[in-house]
């Protein structure tokens, strides 16, 4: 099997409101599981496991990747409606990622905004924005790929 560029894993360092926006078309539609969301408030540090469709490759390959994401610097940590092991939910559903984005404040303080499907999101209040993100598995085939009926 011949390799190609598409076939390299994505490494990324994210530090402008346009580099939120490339890395969010990456991640559309990427599952990420409540026990796959860790934040150390004593680091300032938000980390995310994804499980992401792998948009940027050939549209007659159906892959999935799993793909980390650390955000730096953050102070605050906001949810709608999202469960927890504390509250004694089941863990076993995932999330779907629909989007996310920056906002600036007037200050230079920030914040990242999830939009999960199902009306769940985060809203990451950070003091400067610093995040990267790569690709740490090998692609594996998806059962289908994700639909935007309607849209």
């Amino acid at each position: 099997m011949v390799k190609s560029a598409q076939d390299k894993p994505i490494k990324l360092i994210v530090k402008s409101a346009d580099d939120v926006t490339m890395l969010s078309a990456f991640l559309q539609d990427a599952l990420v599981a409540p026990h796959d969301i860790h934040y150390d408030k004593a680091a300032k540090e938000l980390v995310m496991i994804f499980d992401r469709y792998r948009w940027e490759i050939d549209a007659t390959r159906k892959e999935r990747v799993l793909m980390g994401l650390r955000i730096g610097n953050v102070t605050s940590v906001l949810q709608k409606k999202m469960m927890s092991q504390q509250d004694g939910h089941d863990l076993s559903l995932f999330y779907n990622l629909l989007q996310f984005q920056y906002e600036q404040e007037q200050d230079g303080s920030g914040a990242l905004v999830f939009t999960f499907s199902a009306g769940a999101a985060l809203r990451l209040l950070v003091e400067d924005l610093m995040m990267s993100a790569g690709d740490i598995a090998p692609p594996r085939p998806a059962i289908a790929k994700p639909s935007h009926d309607g849209a």
